[in-house]
């Protein structure tokens, strides 16, 4: 039998959306916030530097689960809301060969904060404790609390993680290594974390203004973002379609990015063979409101996309760090399901040299393929393409 070659056949679906940030604590409440008549900036907890969310933890009736490490908890939040849209129970998620692919930082830390709190003062915790200490891989949480049979992997590659677990998951299907995947992002603030953006001089001051003249640099946020990804002959509904991932290297500098982009232009450039420059709709733009990044991602997406409305979306949420790969790709998700752009929050005055002016208001129109794109520390570039559902 001749293979199809109709594009909806062909992209892998996906079938499930999950999401917790500063900007709603699940997918309601993040369009009622992004494209709702007002938006405002997000919640911020009292005395905290950072963007911290709500987590529900009686929705957590396992004593080992509620005393897991928050960004477990914050990843788990997110897969069951992920689960539920895709109308996969805990009972049948087991009859399938699930991967679970997860970006994130302190989520393969090997870190309990109490613990290693004590053991710098030399107050010499109790060494059981250990046990907890040693029990933070995301991944692997999530593989044990759903039983799941399958590949499994965490990734840790700065801030590009979250979209690079969606780029592997997506690569295990294509393989035929499993039958769906559980891939995306989380990630809780730490203090120490905190203090080595702000020894860099990279955090701001005030709520971050991406792409802005007046910019200061970034807000950390905490969150994590998932997607069920499956394959085109699932029969289960199809929230939107996976069109492709770039990932390419800078090699440039440890913190900065390459002043001409190359990195990030070496991935659009090989996801443009597949998918005409025409047909982008629109762009989530990695905006962390640092000097250098909004001054090079910005210049990059004016000369090779200078009519393609721009979103940056960090001044809701701030940067989520390894998760912000897939939390602003489900972000751009929504938008493709409403068919409507958010404002860009933060943003007020342009900066004449990188000449772009993301999103100001609400916008609808007709939008059917979205880039979004994850710069990251280390010179790492990631670019995931979305389309609408067919």
């Amino acid at each position: 039998m001749k293979k199809s070659t109709n594009r909806n056949e062909q992209n892998l679906k996906i079938t499930g959306l999950g999401v917790i940030s500063g900007a709603g604590r699940n997918c309601k409440e993040t369009k009622e916030i992004l494209f709702g008549p007002r938006f405002s900036e997000p919640r911020k907890a009292t005395n905290q530097p950072t963007v911290e969310v709500d987590i529900h933890t009686e929705i957590f009736t396992a004593d080992s689960t509620r005393k897991s490490m928050r960004v477990n908890l914050l990843a788990l939040a997110a897969i069951d809301e992920a689960l539920e849209m895709a109308k996969i129970s805990a009972t049948e998620i087991k009859k399938y060969r699930v991967g679970v692919c997860i970006g994130s930082t302190v989520g393969c830390y090997g870190f309990e904060y109490a613990f290693t709190t004590e053991y710098n003062l030399k107050k010499y915790p109790a060494p059981e404790r250990l046990l907890s200490h040693f029990k933070n891989n995301t991944a692997q949480f999530i593989v044990n609390h759903f039983n799941l049979r399958g590949p499994v992997q965490l990734v840790s590659n700065a801030c590009t993680s979250g979209a690079d677990a969606i780029g592997i998951g997506a690569s295990w299907l294509k393989a035929d290594l499993c039958d769906l995947v559980i891939c995306g992002g989380s990630e809780a603030i730490l203090p120490q974390i905190y203090a080595g953006f702000k020894s860099m001089q990279l955090y701001a001051p005030e709520m971050c203004k991406p792409f802005d003249r007046s910019r200061r640099g970034l807000t950390l946020g905490e969150g994590a973002g998932f997607i069920i990804l499956e394959k085109p002959d699932s029969p289960r509904k199809s929230q939107a379609q996976f069109l492709g991932f770039m990932s390419a290297s800078d090699a440039y500098h440890t913190t900065a990015p390459h002043p001409e982009a190359r990195g990030l232009a070496r991935a659009t450039e090989h996801l443009l063979v597949k998918i005409s420059r025409s047909k982008i709709d629109f762009i989530n733009a990695h905006g962390t409101a640092t000097m250098h990044n909004d001054l090079v991602e910005g210049q990059f997406i004016k000369k090779l996309f200078p009519e393609v409305p721009v979103v940056a979306t960090k001044g809701y949420t701030g940067h989520t760090l390894a998760a912000a790969g897939a939390v602003e790709a489900i972000f751009s998700i929504l938008s493709l399901q409403t068919q409507t752009l958010p404002p860009s929050a933060g943003f007020s005055e342009p900066d004449p040299e990188i000449n772009l002016t993301p999103t100001q208001k609400i916008i609808s129109g007709k939008y059917q393929t979205a880039l979004s794109f994850s710069l990251g520390f280390g010179g790492t570039n990631s670019v995931l393409a979305l389309g609408t559902a067919p």
